[in-house]
Order: C-alpha cells, then sequence, then structure tokens
C-alpha cells in the first residue's frame, strides 16, 4: 500500500530562520528537478507531518508532529545543549543511527525514537555522476586539480579569514566556490569577496552530488553541514573554522543564548509533566 508522501511549500519566514533566508523559488525548481511532489498549502489533516526545525513549524498539524535530524554531521545545532530547544514538544523522532542519541535523554522520550538510517547518498554510491560530464556540463576543465570551496555563512563563515588564502592556491588548482544559500541572499560584501578571485563561482542551490563530482579536494568550515557531507560522499576534504576578530565577545553572547535556550527547554518539559 506504501506511504503517500508530499512536500509542503508554504512560503513564510515561520518555516524558516526569517525573512530572505530562504528562495522559495530555487527550492521548488529543485524539487522539480528531483521528480518529487509538493504542495503549497499544508494538509491539518496528516497522518504525520515532518520538519528538521523546532515544533512552530508544525503547529497547524492536529496529528503526529515529527522532527528529523538535521542530516549526520557534527554542527552547534545539532550537538550543542541549546539543541534542547530543537527537540522539546514532538509526539516522534526520526534519527538516522545511534549516534544521534548523544541528545540527552530526558529531552527526548526513548519510546518514540525511530531509526530511519540515511538515504541521501544511495544514488550517489549506485549511479554516481560521470565527472567527465558533470565537468562539461559546468565549464570545468584544463590540466590542473580542483578544489571546491564550501564557506557556510554567519559567524561560522571562513570568508572573512581564509578566502584569500583559497585564492592564493590559484596557481596550483582550480578553484570552484559554491556559497552558502544565505550568504548569496543575505551577505553581499562576502559575495563581493568571493567574487572577487580567480575562482569559479557555482549556483548555491546546485545539488551537493553535482558539485562533489566537480572537485578533487573539498575544503569547508568545519561548522558547516557540507562539511561532513563531503566525508560521507568520501571525497577528500580539508575543514577548518574561522578566527574571529572579538571572538570571545561573541562566544560570551552564544553561551548566553544557549543558557537561556536550555532553561526555556527545562520549563517546557516540567510544565508538561516529563519528556514529550
Amino acid at each position: 500500500m506504501g506511504v503517500d508522501v508530499v512536500f509542503v511549500s508554504h512560503r513564510g519566514a515561520a518555516n524558516s530562520l526569517g525573512p530572505g533566508y530562504q528562495d522559495p523559488d530555487a527550492a521548488e525548481e529543485l524539487i522539480k528537478r528531483l521528480q518529487l511532489r509538493f504542495v503549497p498549502i499544508p494538509n491539518p489533516n496528516a497522518d504525520i507531518a515532518v520538519t528538521t526545525n523546532r515544533t512552530h513549524v508544525l503547529r497547524g498539524y492536529r496529528k503526529l508532529r515529527a522532527r528529523m535530524n538535521y542530516g549526520v554531521n557534527l554542527v552547534w545545532y545539532n550537538l550543542s545543549w541549546v539543541r534542547s530547544a530543537f527537540f522539546v514538544g514532538f509526539d516522534l523522532y526520526l534519527f538516522h543511527g545511534p549516534f544521534d542519541l548523544s541528545i540527552p535523554t530526558h529531552y527526548v522520550n526513548p519510546k518514540r525514537i525511530a531509526f530511519i538510517g540515511y538515504p541521501r547518498f544511495d544514488a550517489w554510491f549506485s549511479r554516481p555522476p560521470d565527472p567527465a560530464l558533470v565537468r562539461k556540463e559546468n565549464g570545468v576543465g584544463g590540466s590542473k586539480p580542483t578544489i571546491l570551496y564550501l564557506p557556510t555563512w554567519e559567524h561560522r563563515s571562513s570568508i572573512d579569514t581564509f578566502a584569500d588564502s583559497v585564492f592564493d592556491l590559484s596557481e596550483r588548482f582550480e578553484i570552484l566556490i559554491k556559497p552558502h544559500h544565505a550568504t548569496f541572499v543575505m551577505e553581499p560584501e562576502r559575495m563581493k569577496k568571493v567574487k572577487s578571485g580567480p575562482v569559479k563561482m557555482l549556483s548555491p542551490y546546485m545539488l551537493p552530488e553535482e558539485a562533489f563530482a566537480l572537485a578533487d579536494i573539498v575544503i569547508s568550515d568545519i561548522d558547516s553541514g557540507a562539511c561532513w557531507t563531503g566525508r560521507r560522499s568520501r571525497r577528500r576534504v580539508r575543514s577548518g573554522r574561522a578566527q574571529l576578530s572579538g571572538a570571545r565577545d561573541t562566544g560570551a553572547a552564544y553561551a548566553k543564548r544557549t543558557r537561556f535556550a536550555q532553561r526555556a527547554a527545562d520549563r517546557r518539559v516540567k510544565e508538561s509533566g516529563g519528556p514529550t
């Protein structure tokens, strides 16, 4: 009988980190390219509604609300103790594997956990893209090996610190840059910086599998999901962490926010009578 699965492209800031963060047109185009089905309006009577965000995204659904862990990676929103705010209020938790159980058990009822594996790269390993074809389609050629630079955004981005060092490698390597989509739409100064170097720009909405097929070496920020996605695809990955001026002040502010989120989550768990 199977399961009827559909993506919901519900336009609105409530479904992302805020106005401008997500380009709904690009998202819908990607879904179409993958030949997946989507609808513009949520069905409040869906048997299960799934998000990788917080519970507020699913507030209009009446039945089971589930959270799927945000990829297989070591980024802060999967491992930091601020994650408590991400896991409170769901009926079901979809984990990729036992590694995800590092989440504190008093935020997640073990009886509500389902392991779903990580099929994202099934096609990559069973039907890998042809590197020669992908390179031709994207105008990448020449005799030099290729570096794919995948900087993330916000305070975790390495562009301000390491972009010039990446540019310096252009004598020995062909440099490709795939910016984070939030940098593309919200960080014009950083986009100006990466475009100024001897590099070829890739679309921020390019499928990761296609981008990895172009690369001999991947350079990525360690606080980015792209770093761990590259490792899963068995690319040669080099990662680094941005060293920001004023990092101590930034870290203190971050710690203050995470402590606040921790207390808020503890209060919600207590008020609900236990883990949900």
